[in-house]
């Protein structure tokens, strides 16, 4: 600033003359929400009358705490803080074109307080579901993410939201598709401070458990898994075909036995070899299972309604010898079908009324001796 004296019509030279720059002693409080509108308190000295507030670590995008009043004495002023997020903010007084020393500032930390799922009960496989996060200082940008493990292991993984809306109290995101039970929801907002910010949820999110609509057939030879027959199964919520990299993460059980192996696998059909029966004119249940990823592998599989499947009553199409001395000790043997796998004492083979054939061996699903 040029200074200068006038004495009698004439003009002196000037001398310089500059005001102390403005300096930062103590802001309070030192944190707040990042709704914004909470009053913050800059204490220090030559602040001047039209003091300037900034935060943030670029002056060329400097957020402006809103100055609300000046002490008479210039070392004090009141602003409203902003709209933000993030931690150890830079804060600066800026005054007649001075920049004082500075603080930080950090935005409160999110913290949610309630999940709401729409539909409130289980997640289909296929995402899309609506999932609210109520809180307080959730910010305004930032990720969601499901998470198999609340703390990272060498195997965990994390499946990303479409996250629809974010404020301070609120975060709107899309569930991605998944299966199973127990993953941890995380909000980590977007930050330039030292350390990511984040929240985890007081929730975790479930998916459904799978459920079956159709089987096709319903009925076959015990010895269906020799004839290479493959069983269709129609439904909701058997889980994407393969999760983060990870494949095997659904199951389809006969009577207890595996139905493998799996041909086709989506959300809702799935296709795969029928297995041997034990028994002909056994019914057994047919199940779809799901495993949990974001649980421990000794927890149990969400498993769906059960089907029956019948396997076929065992059926004679040839018989040699068709002659024999009444004498007996002659090799019979039977061709047809669904004489099943069962151990010996589960079959048996009668000639004439009430009289048994003895059981030597059973070479084939459709042959015995």
């Amino acid at each position: 600033m040029a200074v200068t004296i006038s004495v009698g019509g004439y003009d002196s030279n000037s001398a310089s003359l500059a005001f102390s720059p403005p300096a930062l002693t103590d802001i309070e409080p030192q944190s707040a929400s990042t709704a914004g509108g909470t009053l913050l308190t800059v204490k220090g000295s030559n602040f001047g009358p039209l003091p300037q507030v900034a935060l943030g670590a670029a002056l060329s995008s400097v957020a402006n705490c809103t100055v609300v009043t000046v002490s008479p004495g210039h070392d004090e002023a009141v602003c409203s803080v902003p709209e933000g997020q993030g931690s150890l903010i830079p804060l600066r007084v800026l005054s007649g074109g001075q920049i004082s020393n500075s603080l930080t500032f950090s935005y409160d930390l999110p913290s949610i307080a309630q999940v709401l799922f729409s539909p409130p009960t289980g997640i289909v496989t296929t995402g899309g579901a609506r999932v609210t996060l109520v809180g307080e200082s959730l910010g305004f940008s930032g990720a969601v993410s499901l998470l198999s493990s609340p703390t990272p292991t060498p195997t965990s993984f994390s499946l990303p939201a479409e996250v629809l809306s974010h404020n301070s109290t609120h975060v709107v995101f899309l569930a991605p598709a998944g299966q199973g039970r127990g993953w941890t929801i995380r909000l980590t907002l977007t930050s330039s401070g030292p350390s990511a910010i984040e929240a985890t949820a007081p929730t975790t999110l479930d998916y459904a458990f799978p459920s079956i609509l159709a089987c096709s057939p319903l009925s076959a030879p015990t010895e269906a898994g020799s004839l290479n027959m493959v069983l269709s199964v129609t439904g909701a919520n058997f889980g994407p075909s393969s999760l983060a990299g990870k494949t095997g993460l659904v199951s389809v059980q006969v009577g207890g036995a595996a139905c493998l192996p799996l041909f086709f696998h989506n959300h809702s059909f799935l296709t795969c070899a029928l297995p041997e029966g034990d028994v002909g004119g056994e019914v057994v249940n047919i199940t779809v299972s799901t495993t949990s990823p974001a649980l421990p592998p000794s927890s149990p599989p969400l498993v769906s309604n059960a089907v029956s499947f019948l396997y076929q009553h065992p059926s004679i199409t040839a018989v040699r010898p068709t002659l024999g001395p009444s004498t007996g000790n002659v090799v019979l043997t039977l061709e047809g079908s669904s004489f099943g796998m069962a151990p010996n004492g589960f079959v048996t083979v009668g000639v004439g009324e009430g009289r048994e054939c003895l059981l030597l061996s059973e070479t084939t699903m459709g042959t015995l001796a």
